[in-house]
Order: C-alpha cells, then structure tokens, then sequence
C-alpha cells in the first residue's frame, strides 16, 4: 500500500507541474515572437473557447519579397499545437502568395517548432521556422536595436 502511495504521488507531481507548466507558458493576445530569420509574428487576439486566433506577421527573411510591413494572421491553436496562414497582400504591396506555418508549443525550450509552405507561381516552397518570445530573446541579449 505504501508503494502504491508513494506511486501515486509521484503521478500527482509530474501531472501537476505538467499542468502548471501548459498554463504558465499559453499563447496570449499581445506575445511577439522572433524567428531565427528576424521576422516577427504578433498575437493580437487568441479565442480561449474555440483557439481561434488573429495577428500579423512582418517579414524580414532575406531573400524574400513583402518585407518590413505588416499582413494579416489568422489560424488556430490547440493545446501546444498551432497553425496560422499569412496572405502576402496588404495596402502596400501585393506578392501574390501564401505561407502556412503548422507546429507545436516546445515547453522544454519555451519555443515553436513550426514547418511552412509558401505558395507563388504555382510553385510550393518549404522549410522551417523557431520561434522564441520577444522578452525571452531581450532578457538573452539576442535582439538588436532598431
């Protein structure tokens, strides 16, 4: 009987500060986000209820067109996943094309994993992006002034 509480309280704890964990670290309206590209991706809303979320998204990956100005974000999250799409058309500029991000929450790092599709000219180009919280890079030392 002692092994079985002593089992069950090791259960308890790691279910604990898992849940604690998931919590602590949800997406939230207003988080920033930094890529290893230098592109940022703003939260500006995220449903509680049905993971719905919105935001824009600015571009500084070089070598790629629609840079410096905001576009429209919107996707999903559930849990530790998440998926957003940005259309590249916005009062500026028009590229004519589209990005998909699909990933997961890393809580052992406090990053997303994400895989991207871009779409132009019939054309599908692929690969992958970290993203990490703008405060957590600040305090890191790791963004530069602008």
């Amino acid at each position: 009987m002692l092994r079985f509480i002593k089992l069950f309280s090791i259960i308890a704890v790691l279910f604990l500060s898992h849940a604690a964990m998931a919590g602590k670290n949800t997406l939230t309206a207003g988080s920033v986000w930094i890529n290893q590209s230098g592109s940022t991706i703003t939260f500006t809303s995220v449903d509680p209820t049905n993971g719905q979320l919105s935001g824009f998204y600015i571009n500084n990956a070089k070598g790629y067109s629609c840079q410096g100005t905001p576009y429209q974000v919107t996707g999903y999250t559930y849990g530790t996943l998440i998926s957003w799409s940005v259309n590249w058309r916005n009062a500026y500029q028009d590229c004519q094309s589209m990005t998909g991000w699909t990933g997961f929450y890393d809580p052992s790092s406090g990053t997303f994993k994400t895989s991207w599709n871009l779409v132009f000219n019939n054309k599908i180009s692929d690969g992958n992006d970290v993203f990490k919280p703008v405060s957590l890079l600040k305090t890191q030392g790791l963004i530069s002034a602008r």
